[in-house]
């Protein structure tokens, strides 16, 4: 017995040496890892420069304090500082051998694998792909019962279970995706040492191939998070951290673009040692959250700090407690003051304030505020995105999505990439609009976004031909609501605006035979559902 237990002892050490399994996005110009553990983009390159890193890491922050005012925070930056975020949904046993081989891992899929499987599931001699018949969903883990489910599969006989062998599937974002589980309360967190959160994280990145330029340089980030406490959490934040390289990483500027709602790297250095004249722009785009207003610009917020710590101005530099990574991700330096609009952006007692930091665009003639223009010291230049603040209840729901975006003007200058950037970002918005939630949104056992099942929205009928009929106690009559009808691949193939009456009548009429996804919003509300079109 002695020998039998040391041998499961060196087994489980071997298997845990090999941990934090990595997966590498593909599908288009870009490059970017992701690894078990949370770490996205410790590579992120273009395949026409396989040798220039343009991202040391990406990771979700979010915090909010609790009924007795402690302040609960997750907030990942360099992986090699320590962990707030850790692989799996959570559970009662993480130091399981079963839980290491279910969950370290990450998930990695192909559209062109999933039509082949749907058009050959049932013929002699196929073989189901382990990517496909292993996906995390329902019944994925009957021991530790995941009832609400983990992720989106088409469930074809309408049974709540996964059934590959009948020709079910997992139902993905883009052309190729990678899935992966976290969760904050597996170990104490050792960076901003912020009390626990009680979080399960479900997120995919996931890209289209693409003859546009603008599309076949964006990856997609989306993430399902869900409030597994007791707390409710108030004035909570959340967002990205992101490192983002333009060339020499002790050489970049940041600014954002309000209309886009997106956050932007790029170069300070003219003649760059690694791209030369033309170093690319990293941009960080938030295409919509279930939190707040997507153009709400009291609820979103940028900010920047340099690493190592400014001497200039410490309290732009690096966080050191979890107050200052709760000020960062709420817009705010260090000592809690808000951004002022000019220099560095950092002048306490200023009245000339902004939730954002450079708005200005340096290539524009008119006299604006960005790094170029206010001369600043070009530095490693870390940046967090947030949104809020919320309130967060026990088993709340809520999603986020971001587009990043690479762009390179071969035939300009280190800024002119930021004018390409702005036209590529808008590409990508008209080319497939908003699709927040679609990941989100419905559980294969009924109509709904409710996790649990309640019945919040009805489409009569369902299958529809030519016309549904909407009900939803939530929304309210007489009030404007857009309407969005968007396919399993995640483009947007209607949507209208239109006042609720107490029986909306919507016309599909043009809609093409299939499986879609329907979303309605009305002010900040957000409702989901699935409906199959038949002609």
């Amino acid at each position: 017995m002695k020998y039998l237990f040391t041998a499961f002892c060196l087994l489980r050490m071997c298997f845990l040496l090999q941990a934090q399994a990595l997966e590498t996005l593909d599908i288009n110009n870009i490059i970017a890892t992701v690894s078990s553990n949370g770490e996205l983009f410790k590579e992120l390159k273009l395949k026409t420069d396989p040798d220039k890193n343009l991202m040391n890491s990406t990771s979700l922050w979010m915090g909010g304090y609790d009924p007795a005012g402690a302040l609960h925070f997750a907030g990942q930056t360099d992986f090699s500082k320590g962990h707030e975020l850790f692989f799996g949904p959570i559970d009662q046993d993480y130091k399981s051998f079963d839980y290491d081989l279910k969950y370290d891992k990450v998930w990695k899929l192909n559209r062109t694998m999933i039509e082949d499987h749907k058009k050959n599931f049932n013929k002699p001699g196929y073989v189901i792909p382990k990517e496909i018949k292993e996906f995390p969903q329902s019944n994925f883990d009957k021991d530790r019962a995941f009832t609400s489910g983990l992720f989106l599969f088409e469930d074809l006989n309408h049974n709540v279970w996964y059934e590959p062998e009948l020709g079910e599937y997992p139902i993905i974002l883009g052309d190729q995706c990678i899935y992966f589980i976290l969760n904050d309360t597996k170990e104490k967190h050792s960076i901003t040492k912020g009390d626990l959160l009680g979080f399960q994280i479900l997120g995919m990145l996931w890209g289209y191939q693409s003859s546009l330029e603008s599309v076949n340089q964006t990856i997609y980030l989306t993430y399902k998070i869900i409030n597994k406490s007791n707390n409710t959490y108030h004035n909570f934040y959340i967002g990205l951290f992101s490192d983002m390289n333009s060339g020499d990483p002790g050489s970049n500027y940041v600014g954002f673009d309000i209309p886009s709602n997106s956050s932007y790297t790029y170069s300070a250095n003219s003649n760059d040692p690694l791209f030369g004249k033309t170093p690319p722009v990293i941009s960080l785009m938030n295409m919509g959250n279930s939190l707040t207003y997507i153009n709400d610009r009291h609820k979103n917020w940028f900010i920047s700090y340099t690493d190592p710590i400014s001497t200039e101005a410490p309290e732009t530099g690096s966080p050191g407690t979890v107050n200052d990574y709760y000020h960062y991700l709420s817009g705010r330096w260090k000592d809690g003051s808000r951004i002022a609009t000019q220099g560095t952006g950092y002048n306490p007692g200023s009245s000339k304030l902004s939730n954002f930091l450079f708005t200005g665009d340096p290539n524009d003639s008119s006299p604006n505020w960005n790094e170029v223009s206010a001369n600043n010291k070009p530095g490693n230049r870390k940046s967090v995105q947030g949104i809020g603040p919320s309130t967060i209840e026990p088993g709340q729901i809520f999603c986020l999505n971001y587009a990043i975006t690479v762009t390179r003007d071969v035939t300009g200058d280190h800024i002119s990439g930021i004018k390409k950037m702005k036209e590529h970002i808008q590409e990508v918005q008209d080319q497939f609009n908003n699709p927040l939630n679609l990941f989100c949104a419905v559980s294969p056992k009924t109509n709904t976004f409710d996790e649990n099942g309640n019945n919040r929205l009805q489409i009569v009928p369902n299958p529809a031909s030519h016309k549904m009929n909407i009900k939803s106690e939530d929304l309210i009559t007489g009030v404007p609501l857009i309407y969005r009808i968007f396919s399993t691949t995640g483009q947007l193939v209607d949507q209208a605006k239109l006042i609720h009456s107490t029986n909306l009548e919507i016309d599909i009429s043009d809609v093409p035979a299939g499986m879609y996804f329907l979303g309605l919003t009305q002010g900040a509300l957000n409702i989901k559902g699935k409906v199959l079109v038949m002609k």
